[in-house]
């Protein structure tokens, strides 16, 4: 078999497109964002604290998160049957829903009273 007679796989019209789309959407907000941090009000937005602030959420996630979840998957594969790993994980994927919501409101200044 001939290499130009092995075509490579397209996707539909409207695969291509949607993913353009997409692409252009997560393009334009991101550019929003960044001028929202830097250009519009610099002193409002604090482009540096932001930064560092990102850099730490970074390493807390990846230092410390991450590895928190690889070892609660692989605990929870060893020690539960199947159809409760399931029901586990899907309480767990709710629990972390809702710690993310609640979180940053419980832990701001107007929440302690």
């Amino acid at each position: 078999m001939d290499r130009s007679e092995v075509a490579a796989p397209q996707l539909p019209a409207p695969y291509g497109l949607v993913r353009v789309t997409a692409v252009l959407l997560a393009g334009a907000a991101i550019g929003y964002g960044l001028y929202e941090l830097v250009g519009a009000s610099p002193r409002a937005t604090r482009p540096v604290a932001a930064l560092s602030w990102l850099a730490g959420v970074l390493v807390v996630h990846d230092g410390i998160l991450a590895p928190l979840a690889v070892v609660a998957g692989w605990a929870l594969t060893r020690l539960l049957l199947p159809r409760a790993r399931r029901v586990v994980g899907a309480l767990l994927l709710v629990a972390a829903c809702l710690a993310i919501v609640a979180i940053p409101v419980l832990l701001s200044p107007s929440a302690i009273r």
